[in-house]
């Protein structure tokens, strides 16, 4: 995956990374950072797709105080305020995958959503409000935010049970959540710590090829 030139990332609003696939019909892949990311850390998941595939992973645009990343939304912000700092962010990111599929001349048979930590958790509001645009998700430590709303796509979830960061009970509850929801979720965990381990990356490996082969 290679930074959008200038002009590209002036037209859509958000700095981003592109990776093109084999034609304008080939499935497209969001890839979507935690809190404190950049445009470059969710490249470490493009192996997971065939070349086929266009992926496209966006930038935050609000600078965070930790470690001078990126993040969707003010961690700051009191309870009150945090989920429409959610809905915003949700708006702002579903408005450039609009764009960014236009402005590309794309015409994808399959869209797919994959998010980390903070990232996941905007990946799991997306899929409540806009279920029928996905072929699927992937929330990788990350959690659920409920919006009450039916959620017909399959979706991946990676946890690992030593995440002090995102603690593995609220993937669990989020992962019943989204089943009683209607989701189809294929769950893994594994011991480790915030970050997708090697079984974790094998499992969501096999299933977007599943994902390819429907």
């Amino acid at each position: 995956m290679e930074r959008a030139p200038p002009e590209s990332e002036a037209s859509l609003g958000l700095i981003h990374a592109v990776r093109y696939g084999s034609s304008r019909d080939s499935p497209v892949a969001f890839l979507i950072h935690g809190r404190a990311g950049n445009v470059n850390v969710m490249k470490v998941f493009a192996r997971m797709f065939h070349t086929n595939w266009t992926l496209i992973a966006p930038q935050a645009p609000l600078t965070d105080e930790y470690d001078g990343g990126f993040s969707w939304w003010d961690y700051k912000e009191g309870s009150d305020t945090i989920d429409n700092s959610i809905n915003r962010a949700e708006e702002v990111l579903f408005n450039f995958i609009q764009r960014s599929i236009q402005f590309y001349a794309l015409q994808p048979t399959r869209i797919f959503v994959m998010g980390f930590s903070q990232g996941g958790a905007l990946v799991s509001v997306l899929i409540q409000q806009r279920p029928e645009f996905w072929c699927g998700a992937a929330l990788l430590a990350g959690f659920v935010v409920e919006r009450r709303r039916r959620v017909s796509v399959p979706v991946f979830m990676a946890h690992g049970t030593e995440d002090t960061t995102i603690e593995v009970a609220k993937a669990r509850s989020g992962k019943d959540y989204l089943t009683a929801m209607g989701a189809d979720v294929t769950y893994v965990e594994e011991p480790t710590g915030h970050k997708v381990g090697g079984k974790g990356m094998s499992a969501l490996k096999h299933f977007i090829t599943g994902l390819e082969a429907q």
